[in-house]
């Protein structure tokens, strides 16, 4: 629930969701709330059950489904756009975070995507 989340913890959340292309640090997120690593590190596990870094990595992924399935965009440019320019590293955390590779993800959505057109004949 929103409402019970401290104030703190919601301007951190605003600021990741402007910039989580950049990646920001815990030690950046520590610097915005005037707080230190530590105090950022149990706001997350206390209120979300995740890390910061875990967050950031899971907003970068839903951006890069969300490319995946709108663009024609190539997989590089795509984890470039997400934040996580590293074509490799982006796959890697793709495939941990989603299950499938982004090509395979991409594969499966347009299979889906056919099978739900009705055809034209």
């Amino acid at each position: 629930e929103i409402s019970r989340r401290p104030e703190e913890l919601t301007r951190l959340l605003v600021h990741i969701e402007r910039c989580f292309q950049q990646a920001p640090t815990v030690a950046q997120l520590a610097t915005i709330i005037s707080r230190s690593r530590s105090h950022v590190l149990k706001l997350f596990r206390q209120h979300l059950g995740i890390s910061p870094k875990t967050f950031i990595i899971q907003r970068q992924m839903r951006e890069a489904r969300e490319l995946l399935l709108s663009t024609t965009l190539a997989i590089s440019e795509v984890a470039e756009k997400s934040g996580v320019p590293d074509q490799y590293h982006f796959s890697k955390l793709f495939r941990q975070f989603v299950g499938v590779s982004p090509r395979e993800f991409r594969r499966r959505e347009d299979i889906l995507t056919s099978l739900r057109e009705p055809s034209s004949h």
